[in-house]
C-alpha cells in the first residue's frame, strides 16, 4: 500500500495531488486521476471542535467513482484546538474508525483515509460525503417519530457493549467516569462556569443558575455516583447536527462525529438527544415511551437486569451531564455571532424545561464525610471558584 501523504496544515494544502495520494493510501489505488478540485468549508454549529471541508473533484474519466468527499482537520481556532488536543478528541475519532465503525449496527460515513500523528495530534480524515441525506435543523427539533427512531438507533450500540468489558471496542478508549477524568471534568466545569454565566446567565432560570454554582464543587462526586451504574460505549455528542436521516424511515439514520465517544453511562446519549434536539412539548409527550423502548432494546441485547425504573432514573440523572457539557461549551464560546446566539437560546430553553419537568435538581450529590478526600477536593474547588469571581 502506498505511504501516507503529509497531514495538511490547512485547507490550502488539500490539493488534487494530495487527495490522490490519500485515497491511494486508504486502499483506492485504482482511481482515475483527479484533474481539478474545489474545497469549501461546511458546518456552522456552535462548539465545533474540528474543521469540516467538502472537496468536489473533477475526474479525467467520465465515470467518476464519487463526486465529493468530506475532509476533517483540527480546528483552526487555537483555543478550541488546545482543548480538543488535551482531551484527545482527534485521536478518539481516529481510533473509533479503526476499531469500532465496522461493528456498528447502523451506518456511519465510510472512512476513505485517515491519519493521526504526534503529541499535538495532527490528524486528518477523508470521509464519505453524505450530501443529499436529510438533516433536521436543530432549531426546528425532531418530530416524535424521528426522536423515537434516534433513541432506538443508539440503543443498539449501547446494547452491543453494555457491561461487556470482555469485548471492548478497542485499546485505551476514553473512560469518562474514571477518577482522573472525573477530577478533570470538575476542574473544566468550574473553569468555564463563570464565563458561561457572564455571557449567558440570563438564559438560565433562577433555580438552574443556583444549581449550576452548587453543582460545580460536586461534579466529581456526581460522576462517581453515575460510574457505579452499568456503562457502555457511547457516542457522547448525540444530537441532530450529528444525525442524517435516510429514506428508509425514522430508524434509517447515519451517525457522524465520534470525537467524544468513549465508555460512560448509556442513557446519557438519550438524555442529551432529548434535551437538545426535541422541543419540550414533543419531549413531554414521548419521553417515557422512548425510554421504555430504549430499555427493551438494551435488555434484549444483554442488559437483562436493567429495569425501566432504573433506566428512567438514569435518564433523569444524566440531565446533569447535559448541563456540564453545555456550561463548558458556553464558557468556551464567549461572544457569538447571531446564529450561534440563537442556537444557544434554543439549547438553554430546552435544558431548563427538561430540568424542571424531570426534577433533575434532586440529583445534586450530598456532602461527603468532612475528613474525606472527596470533601477536601470539593471545598478547595468551591474556594477556587469563588476566588475566580472575586467573592471569596
Amino acid at each position: 500500500m502506498p505511504p501516507n501523504p503529509p497531514i495538511p496544515a490547512s485547507p490550502d494544502a488539500i490539493t488534487p495531488a494530495w487527495m490522490q495520494e490519500a485515497l491511494a493510501a486508504g486502499g483506492a489505488s485504482g482511481l482515475p486521476p483527479i484533474e481539478a478540485m474545489t474545497v469549501s468549508r461546511i458546518g456552522s454549529e456552535m462548539g465545533m471542535q474540528a474543521e469540516l471541508l467538502r472537496c468536489r473533484m473533477s475526474w479525467r474519466e467520465a465515470a467518476a467513482p464519487f463526486e465529493s468527499v468530506v475532509v476533517k482537520l483540527p480546528s483552526p481556532v487555537s483555543r478550541t484546538r488546545r482543548v480538543s488536543t488535551s482531551l484527545k478528541f482527534y485521536r478518539r475519532e481516529y481510533d473509533f474508525y479503526r476499531h469500532v465503525a465496522h461493528r456498528l449496527p447502523f451506518r456511519t460515513p465510510a472512512l476513505l483515509y485517515g491519519d493521526c500523528r504526534g503529541g499535538n495530534q495532527d490528524f486528518v480524515l477523508v470521509l464519505e460525503d453524505l450530501e443529499g441525506s436529510e438533516m433536521v435543523p436543530v432549531e426546528a427539533g425532531a418530530t416524535a417519530a424521528q426522536a423515537r427512531g434516534a433513541v432506538r438507533t443508539i440503543a443498539k450500540l449501547h446494547g452491543r457493549y453494555w457491561e461487556n468489558y470482555s469485548d471492548q471496542p478497542g485499546p485505551g478508549f476514553h473512560d469518562a467516569l474514571n477518577r482522573k477524568t472525573r477530577i478533570l471534568s470538575q476542574l473544566a466545569y468550574l473553569r468555564y462556569l463563570a464565563p458561561a454565566l457572564k455571557h449567558f446567565g440570563h438564559l438560565f432560570s433562577d433555580d438552574l443558575n443556583r444549581f449550576a454554582e452548587a453543582f460545580g464543587p460536586r461534579v466529581s462526586d456526581y460522576l462517581r455516583d453515575v460510574g457505579e451504574r452499568p456503562r457502555t460505549f457511547i457516542h457522547g455528542d448525540y444530537y441532530l447536527p450529528n444525525l442524517f436521516y435516510g429514506s428508509g424511515g425514522p430508524d434509517d439514520i447515519i451517525v457522524i462525529d465520534w470525537q467524544v465517544s468513549g465508555i460512560a453511562s448509556g442513557p446519557f446519549d438519550v438524555s442529551y438527544f432529548m434535551a437538545r434536539s426535541v422541543a419540550p412539548q414533543v419531549r413531554r409527550e414521548i419521553e417515557r415511551e422512548a425510554v421504555a423502548e430504549y430499555r427493551d432494546i438494551v435488555a434484549s441485547m444483554g442488559a437483562r437486569h436493567l429495569t425501566f425504573e432504573e433506566c428512567w432514573d438514569l435518564y433523569r440523572r444524566n440531565m446533569l451531564t447535559c448541563l456540564m457539557i453545555l456550561v463548558v461549551s458556553l464558557g468556551l464560546l464567549g461572544h457569538t455571532d447571531q446564529l450561534s446566539r440563537r442556537l444557544v437560546e434554543v439549547a438553554m430553553a430546552r435544558l431548563v424545561a427538561a430540568f424542571e419537568d424531570l426534577d433533575a435538581y434532586e440529583f445534586l450529590p450530598g456532602p461527603r464525610p468532612f475528613f474525606s478526600l472527596a470533601n477536601a477536593f470539593s471545598a478547595s474547588s468551591r474556594l477556587g471558584y469563588r476566588l475566580s469571581r472575586g467573592i471569596a
